[in-house]
C-alpha cells in the first residue's frame, strides 16, 4: 500500500536505524533505497538489507553521481509502484505506529496528510513539533509537518513535477506550497510518529549555506503572500502570522526589513508573547506557593 523512499549519502552510521524503523511499520509494500553517490560503507549496509528482504531494492543515479536529496527522492518516485509515498531521510526514523496512524486517513482527494514529529537537537534534547491547522499559516510558520512526518499522494506529486532539485533548503515547504496551489485538500494526523535528528552538517547548521537558507525562506513566504493576495485569501490571521514571522526571521538573522506596514503585526505578536511568558511565570509561582 505504501512505497517508502530513503535517499542516503554517506550514511553508514544511521542508515540501518532508518531502514529498521520502516520494517517495524505495517502497510509497507516496498522500500526504495536511493544511493546519492555514497563513498562509505552505507552501500554495503543497503545491500545487506536488499539481500535479506524481497521488498527492499537499491537504486543509483547514472554514473553513481551525487545529485542531492531532491533528485534522489524524485528518482524514488519514478521507480515506486504505490499510490502513496512515505519519504524518510537516512538520519531520521519512523515510530512503529507511523503508517498505521495515517493510512486510515488516506483519501484520494488529499494531496498529502500532515503529521507531527519529535525533533532531537545536537544535545539529544527532544521537542515536539505541532502542525498548524490552517495550511497557509502552517506554511508561513513552518508548521505543516515535514518531509518525514507527512504522507504523500503520488498522483499529486507527479502533477507538480515532484521535488525542486535546485533547492538546498525549504524543500518540503516549496513542495507543499506548489501542491496546495493546485489542491488545498489535505488530511491531518495528530500523532507524533516520526523522529527528526538535527545533524552537524545539515543545511540548517552549515554556515556556508546560511545565506541560501535565508534567501529561500524569505522568497517562499513572499510567494505565499503573493498567491494568497491573488486568490483574495490573505485575511487578517494570515497577514498577522506572515508579518510577525517575517519580522521575527529578520530580527533573528540580523537583517533589515523595510516594509513598515507590517510592523504593527510584529508589535502585537511580541506583546502577545510577552503576556504569555509573564502569565506562565505568574501561574507557575502560584502553583509553587500552593505546594
Amino acid at each position: 500500500m505504501i512505497s517508502v523512499i530513503i535517499p542516503f549519502f554517506n550514511s553508514e552510521k544511521t542508515l540501518a536505524r532508518a531502514i529498521n524503523s520502516v520494517l517495524k511499520n505495517d502497510f509497507v509494500s516496498e522500500i526504495l533505497l536511493i544511493n546519492d553517490g555514497s563513498s562509505d560503507e552505507s552501500i554495503n549496509i543497503a545491500m545487506d538489507f536488499v539481500n535479506s528482504y524481497l521488498n527492499i531494492n537499491l537504486y543509483h543515479h547514472p554514473g553513481m553521481k551525487n545529485k542531492g536529496a531532491c533528485a534522489s527522492r524524485n528518482l524514488g518516485i519514478m521507480y515506486s509502484s504505490c499510490d502513496w509515498i512515505q519519504f524518510l531521510d537516512s538520519d531520521d526514523e519512523l515510530l512503529p505506529f507511523k503508517l498505521a496512524s495515517q493510512v486510515p486517513l488516506i483519501n484520494d482527494d488529499f494531496c498529502f496528510i500532515v503529521g507531527n514529529s519529535i525533533f532531537v537537537d545536537l544535545k539529544n534534547r527532544q521537542k515536539k513539533i505541532f502542525y498548524f491547522k490552517d495550511p497557509w499559516v502552517g506554511l508561513i510558520k513552518s508548521r505543516l509537518g515535514n518531509t518525514v512526518a507527512n504522507l504523500w499522494n503520488k498522483k499529486f506529486l507527479l502533477k507538480v513535477g515532484g521535488w525542486d532539485e535546485s533547492l538546498f533548503s525549504s524543500q518540503e515547504y516549496d513542495l507543499m506550497f506548489r501542491l496546495l496551489k493546485i489542491n488545498s485538500n489535505i488530511g491531518y494526523c495528530m500523532e507524533f510518529s516520526s523522529i527528526i535528528y538535527k545533524q552537524v552538517n545539515s543545511i540548517s547548521t552549515s554556515i556556508e549555506l546560511k545565506n541560501i537558507r535565508i534567501f529561500n525562506w524569505i522568497k517562499l513566504r513572499n510567494n505565499i503572500k503573493t498567491h494568497l493576495i491573488s486568490i483574495n485569501q490573505f485575511n487578517f490571521l494570515r497577514r498577522y502570522y506572515f508579518y510577525s514571522y517575517i519580522y521575527k526571521f529578520h530580527n533573528i538573522n540580523q537583517l533589515p526589513y523595510l516594509n513598515h506596514n507590517g510592523i504593527y503585526y510584529w508589535w502585537f505578536y511580541s506583546f502577545i508573547l510577552f503576556l504569555k511568558k509573564n502569565l506562565f511565570l505568574i501561574l507557575n509561582s502560584i502553583v509553587i506557593k500552593n505546594k
